[in-house]
């Protein structure tokens, strides 16, 4: 017995991907454009938490199979939803009423699993700065740190004994 309104039970074998309930909040049903290191993509927030296009970040990376793509990333990390449940006009451009959404982390999956020249710069920025600062400081920032005031002698040596033991440390976890 079917039930009216409820998902088909048929999906495409190779579609890993779970409905969104159509009941979103307002706040949530709000797109946005994010203009980043790859490029410009739409943003849905889902929970305080940003869900990208699909679709976007394959043109972005310049990946001919958004499908594919998405089976870079886990089933959580990726979401099918109605075009109909936000506020624009633009997801519903290519007369497809259903969109993929992916999670921040399953944008990272994908970006450094792809082999596209495009993901280079970013997979790079991860493996090479990011992972290894985090090892060595416990921390990323982009930020720098501000300076101690030289002209107070006792902050700039608490200064300079607290990045002595930053680095004695970073030196001893690689040794070990």
């Amino acid at each position: 017995m079917k039930t009216q309104g409820k998902p088909s039970e048929s999906k495409k074998a190779d579609e890993n991907t779970s409905d969104v309930s159509s009941n979103l909040p307002a706040a949530q049903k709000e797109v946005r454009k994010f203009d980043g290191m790859l490029g410009s993509v739409r943003v849905v927030m889902r929970e305080n938490k940003p869900w990208f296009v699909a679709k976007d970040v394959a043109a972005c990376i310049e990946h001919s199979d958004t499908s594919a793509m998405c089976k870079l990333c886990r089933d959580k990390d990726k979401v099918v939803a109605s075009a109909r449940d936000f506020d624009s006009d633009d997801l519903s451009e290519s007369g497809n009423s259903r969109i993929t959404l992916i999670s921040e982390s399953g944008l990272y999956r994908i970006l450094a699993k792809c082999n596209l020249p495009k993901c280079e710069p970013f997979e790079s920025w991860v493996f090479d700065e990011v992972l290894p600062s985090i090892r060595q400081t416990g921390s990323y920032s982009v930020t720098t740190p501000a300076l101690p005031d030289f002209t107070n002698p006792a902050e700039a040596a608490r200064a300079w004994a607290t990045e002595y033991e930053q680095r004695v440390t970073a030196q001893r976890a690689l040794s070990a």
